[in-house]
């Protein structure tokens, strides 16, 4: 598969209304007690805050902006969902998840502001063999496996790769709570982070 460029920086739509365009991001780490900072697929600084999402917590309230600023965004993943482990990806975001065994497992988005919205998904479990399995929206979208996460990769080229390393779901209308579900792979289910970006 040839390696497509990345861009790292955050794209504005072109806005044909002469309306100014408000763009918001938020970014979620689970089970990550070194929290991130800045881009991963997508982002506006490399300051850009990240949502710890502990283990045991039920949902996660009141979600922050990259700004650090508060939402009334709540994110919740189904209880099975209580394993973690590592990877060594070199991206602090991707080198913890969630898993469960033999169960699907479902992220659930609460009290987003209405409007429409790009969703980026990173799940994926130590090994180059596996691969992640996302369905959000009435798709589902799988990620290949390959040569792309062991032995620190994303730290040594700083890249993340649409449809390699990380799903993206555009254009969602968010009028309600919306639902992932994070579908067995090789007998588990994970996740390691998500961006929810508004843009309009």
């Amino acid at each position: 598969m040839i390696a497509l460029p990345t861009f790292k920086g955050f794209f504005t739509p072109p806005n044909t209304s002469n309306t100014p365009i408000t763009i918001s991001i938020i970014n979620i780490a689970f089970a990550n007690a070194n929290a991130k900072t800045g881009y991963a697929g997508t982002g506006k600084s490399s300051t850009d805050y990240w949502n710890n999402y502990p283990n045991g917590t039920v949902a996660l309230n009141g979600l922050k902006y990259t700004t650090t600023s508060g939402s009334t965004a709540t994110a919740s993943l189904s209880t099975n969902l209580n394993g973690t482990s590592g990877n060594s990806t070199g991206d602090t975001m991707y080198d913890v998840y969630f898993y469960v065994a033999s169960q699907t497992g479902t992220l659930t988005f609460t009290n987003l502001p209405n409007g429409t919205y790009n969703f980026y998904f990173y799940s994926r479990r130590a090994a180059d063999a596996y691969c992640s399995n996302i369905t959000f929206n009435g798709s589902t979208k799988t990620t290949p496996t390959g040569p792309y996460w062991n032995n620190n990769q994303l730290a040594t080229s700083g890249s993340f790769i649409e449809d390699i390393h990380y799903s993206v779901f555009r254009n969602v209308v968010v009028a309600g709570s919306m639902t992932a579900t994070l579908n067995l792979v090789s007998g588990y289910s994970y996740i390691n982070g998500v961006q929810i970006v508004k843009i309009g």
